[in-house]
């Protein structure tokens, strides 16, 4: 059974420096808060941003361990760098209209619809590739709705709401591309 967390003795320089990397992003928060009044943590804001780190890390690992191929692996990448900043962002400052906006909710379906697609799939690059598919249109989708019935306005404008969403859109259409040419071949495996 593979370890889902590397210990010292056990694992490999990148993995190590992968999750040095987490640990890093989840202390910077606390490090500017050191400097500036403007960042303002609570314990909940750090349990959080734990959790969505942990949980991005732990699939990423996992992914990235499923196959050999560096497409594969880019792909896998890709896609969880994708989802973390949707769901940042998200939290942060909201993508239809503030942080607070309930209508925010909504991009839930995003994430819901792309792990049902993968777990159906048995994340085999195929799958993947389909998975990253339905994430664009779900995300194109709301996207749409939300520039029809003006959603978040006049905080968020539909130029807006088009870039916005189009640079998270633009994020799972190269995962696909990626996990397409996985399941093509197209790059070699790795020989390690």
């Amino acid at each position: 059974m593979p370890m889902l967390i590397p210990t010292i003795k056990n694992a490999n320089p990148i993995r190590l420096l992968a999750w040095g990397a987490a640990l890093l992003l989840w202390l910077l928060p606390a490090i500017a808060m050191q400097f500036t009044a403007e960042v303002n943590w609570t314990a909940l804001d750090f349990t959080v941003f734990a959790a969505m780190i942990g949980s991005v890390g732990l699939a990423l690992d996992r992914l990235v361990h499923l196959s050999a191929n560096a497409s594969f692996r880019l792909a896998s990448i890709a896609l969880m760098f994708t989802l973390f900043l949707l769901i940042w962002v998200n939290l942060a400052v909201g993508i239809i209209g503030g942080d607070s906006e309930p209508l925010n909710l909504i991009y839930a379906l995003v994430l819901v619809a792309g792990v049902v697609m993968a777990w159906a799939g048995r994340f085999t690059p195929n799958a993947m590739l389909k998975c990253c598919l339905i994430m664009a249109v779900t995300q194109s989708v709301i996207t749409l709705v939300a520039i029809i019935l003006g959603w978040g306005q006049p905080y968020s404008t539909p130029m807006m709401l088009f870039i916005g969403n189009g640079i998270f859109i633009l994020g799972f259409l190269t995962a696909g591309a990626l996990f397409y040419h996985a399941a093509r071949g197209d790059f070699p495996a790795k020989t390690d």
